[in-house]
């Protein structure tokens, strides 16, 4: 392996930190066009879509790329799968706040690492015994796929705790 002199060490040092700043700014910017502030999407009880970035997924949304499928309680009544999902989400983050009346719920995640904040919202279809789910980054474009997973973990962690409750 050859070794790299004092300046292309450095240069390389420079290019890296260059990188990362960039990373870091693009990231930053914020959508804010595109979105809805969490008290408007509790209010009206329905998920807003989602934003031209990929940094969303939603159960409602009609753009294939951000669809995800909502968390269903077959078997449970709406109430008790509220509770639970709240159970859930408090063993994940501290920040949850569900409505008065029980039917929408918000979440805040922040990474750690750069401290990106990511908020989940749900609202509750008792009709169709579902529960609509998103979850989207409050700034950027990109997540690496970090909002899907995110509710794909939420989705195992309900099921479970349901299927516990249930038994």
């Amino acid at each position: 392996m050859t070794q790299l002199s004092i300046n292309q060490r450095q240069l390389l040092s420079l290019m890296s930190l260059a990188l990362i700043v960039f990373v870091m700014v693009f990231n930053s910017i914020s959508f804010a066009g595109e979105s809805t502030t969490s008290t408007e999407k509790i209010m009206s009880q329905q998920l807003p879509p989602c934003p031209t970035a990929q940094n969303c997924v939603n159960s409602t949304d009609a753009e294939s790329s951000h669809q995800i499928p909502a968390l269903n309680f077959e078997g449970s009544t709406p109430e008790k799968a509220m509770q639970i999902l709240n159970q859930v989400l408090l063993l994940i983050t501290e920040k949850v706040q569900m409505a008065e009346d029980g039917k929408t719920l918000h979440a805040e995640f922040k990474s750690a690492v750069l401290g990106f904040v990511d908020d989940v919202d749900v609202v509750l279809n008792a009709d169709q015994k579902r529960i609509e789910i998103r979850s989207a980054s409050r700034a950027g474009y990109y997540d690496f796929g970090v909002n899907r997973r995110r509710v794909e973990s939420i989705r195992k962690a309900f099921d479970e705790a349901l299927k516990q409750a249930n038994d």
